[in-house]
């Protein structure tokens, strides 16, 4: 079992219990695992990422894609994740499910595990799309 598959199997143990009676499947991430030019990390998984189980599969995800093909590169050579990995989520005016941002307590749980899937991973490179990944790697006050 490879070091990131190992954490994957403790996180699993680790927050199948924290939401009894609710269905929050962790999204893990993908793509190469040793020493990427680049890992992008996003904020949180959406509807279609937790359908699929894979980071950026959804509307964001193709955008990725074609960002990635004009840049001559494919998913294959960078790895992809985010700081929360259950998606959040909320019931809006209409009733349906909506994604909203991750709260303190969320990120506080999660912020530990991403930094030992990027010690892992040892990319060479860190991205981060978005406000909420950013600080997460870079504020102390976050959690």
């Amino acid at each position: 079992m490879t070091q990131l598959k190992a954490l994957y199997a403790e996180m699993e143990k680790f927050f199948q219990p924290l939401w009894p009676g609710e269905d929050k499947p962790l999204v893990f991430g993908e793509g190469r695992q040793d020493q990427p030019k680049i890992m992008l990390i996003g904020e949180a998984p959406g509807e279609t990422e937790v359908i699929k189980r894979r980071p950026f599969v959804g509307k964001a995800g193709k955008n990725l894609d074609e960002f990635l093909t004009l840049m001559g590169m494919n998913r294959e050579d960078i790895f992809i994740s985010n700081v929360v990995k259950i998606r959040p989520s909320e019931i809006g005016p209409t009733g349906r499910t909506r994604n909203r941002a991750p709260n303190k307590e969320e990120l506080a749980l999660f912020i530990p595990w991403l930094m030992k899937e990027i010690a892992i991973v040892r990319p060479k490179a860190l991205v981060t799309l978005g406000n909420v990944p950013l600080k997460a790697l870079t504020d102390p006050k976050i959690t």
